[in-house]
């Protein structure tokens, strides 16, 4: 019985020394500047999917750096970016993401150099924002009025 838990220990202690090992190494790429626009957001939509938050993050601010001065790249790549931090919990960074895509629309030339998708999803994922600090701040209440009660 002892051998089995010694055995256990010691592939249990193997398995997460690799799995830091991965994890150190994944968020240490390099990007390369011969990527193009569609390569880039999709290795960071990639690595959302695979929950390497840091790695997605690193390839949607260099869309943003190598093709942002093209408005249509430049919203979508922020608007990834902003899904990301959605999904770390950033909420505010998000928030604030999303509510510069909805400027970009107010421009008179977005209609003809953005996709109108873009809209419509951060207003949604915006809505979602509001909901969750809604629903945070109700638990507050609730909190604060069950400690007054309680005094």
């Amino acid at each position: 019985m002892k051998k089995l838990n010694f055995r256990f220990i010691i592939i249990s202690a193997f398995i997460a020394c690799l799995c830091v090992f991965v994890s150190c190494k994944t968020n240490d790429v390099e990007i390369s500047s011969d990527l193009t626009f569609p390569q880039m957001l999709q290795r960071g939509q990639d690595a959302v999917a695979n929950g390497n938050y840091k790695l997605a993050d690193k390839y949607f601010i260099a869309c943003i750096d190598t093709y942002g001065s093209d408005l249509k790249c430049y919203v979508e790549a922020r608007y990834e970016l902003a899904t990301s931090f959605l999904k770390q919990e950033k909420y505010q960074m998000a928030k604030t993401m999303f509510n510069e895509i909805l400027e970009i629309y107010n421009r008179p030339d977005a209609m003809y150099l953005v996709q109108p998708k873009f809209k419509k999803l951060a207003s949604l994922q915006l809505q979602k924002i509001i909901a969750i600090e809604t629903a945070e701040q109700e638990k507050l209440d609730k909190k604060a009025k069950k400690s007054q009660t309680s005094e």
